[in-house]
């Protein structure tokens, strides 16, 4: 049966076996002539794949930690998909945005929201990962502002736009 994840899982490896092999040919002459040490001999105590905003949130919490921290990132430019997310981040569970905007909310409701087996997207949840993931989000607004993050006074709440969007958009700046 052919279901639209096994489609994309399959045109994705086709696409990308076309794609690498024009890049590959394209990309020797440059690693050819750039200088690569002999050696790789560097330590660290936590090694962080990607920059985005988790990746970025887990390098921040572990040099908080004293953790000597390395963080790489396969793009050109430092931030991943957040660098392209409008300013916006989707937090639930009771932030202090979310009151002063009038949206009730609790990390039980957002953790039963999360798993609600009627929504096609949500039903494929971890119960386990949502339950700590609406535990810990109410803090997050205040972990984030505490390292910097400023939040503006503006709130998109559920469902403003389109049925596309049912979560509240925080805005920062």
């Amino acid at each position: 049966m052919t279901t639209r994840r096994n489609f994309l899982k399959t045109s994705s490896f086709a696409s990308l076996g076309l794609l690498g092999a024009a890049v590959s040919t394209a990309k020797a002459a440059d690693v050819a002539s750039s200088t690569l040490p002999s050696k790789w001999d560097g330590e660290t105590d936590v090694l962080v794949a990607g920059s985005g905003i988790a990746g970025m949130s887990a390098a921040i919490s572990a040099m908080d930690k004293g953790a000597k921290v390395l963080v790489l990132e396969k793009g050109k430019n430092y931030g991943g998909c957040a660098i392209i997310n409008g300013g916006i981040i989707a937090l639930g569970g009771g932030t202090r945005t979310q009151k002063e905007h009038g949206v009730e909310d609790t990390p039980e409701l957002l953790y039963k929201k999360l798993t609600n087996p009627a929504h096609h997207e949500y039903r494929k949840n971890t119960p386990e990962l949502v339950k700590k993931y609406s535990e810990w989000c109410p803090g997050t607004q205040v972990w984030l502002e505490e390292h910097g993050v400023r939040f503006l006074p503006t709130f998109t709440k559920p469902g403003k736009y389109d049925s596309q969007h049912h979560e509240s958009y925080h805005h920062i700046w």
